[in-house]
């Protein structure tokens, strides 16, 4: 029984970690290819974002925004069970958060890049929320002997 529930578990941080890269990656990637947009280069150099000044507020919160998510592929491999849970739920859903208010100066990659990202944070929620699948005695025969476990 512990066994079964053990390799789902594992098959589960292993696809949650990797959906969080996902939206990471996506999340930098959309940030870098936004710079070479005319004009938003200079404006950062400036110490404006958008004709606006850039507080250094406004840079920590963009900070923390990219941070969550490499956080989450660490956390995704370490916290108990119950804990990622509840982290992976706020976490996402910061993420939409933060993924909607920016989506008043989208363009077409804008669009394509936080489509990526929705879709990754729907995929981690359905990953982190959906019931571990009920354990089946030759299942976990199965699976022990698959990972070099004798069966008794």
């Amino acid at each position: 029984l512990a066994m079964t529930d053990s390799l789902d578990n594992l098959r589960r941080r292993g696809r949650l970690s990797a959906l969080w890269t996902f939206v990471t990656l996506n999340l930098l990637f959309r940030d870098v290819h936004e710079v070479f947009e005319p004009g938003v280069l200079a404006d950062l150099a400036g110490g404006a974002l958008g004709g606006s000044p850039l507080a250094p507020w406004l840079a920590l919160a963009g900070g923390a925004v990219v941070e969550i998510p490499v956080a989450m592929v660490v956390l995704s491999r370490v916290l108990p069970w119950g804990a990622l849970r509840a982290a992976t739920s706020v976490a996402a859903a910061l993420g939409v958060t933060a993924l909607a208010a920016s989506s008043a100066v989208w363009d077409p990659d804008d669009a394509f890049f936080a489509a990526m990202q929705g879709l990754g944070h729907a995929a981690i929620l359905w990953t982190a929320l959906s019931p571990l699948p009920a354990p089946r005695p030759g299942l976990r025969l199965r699976a022990a002997s698959r990972v070099g476990v004798a069966e008794v």
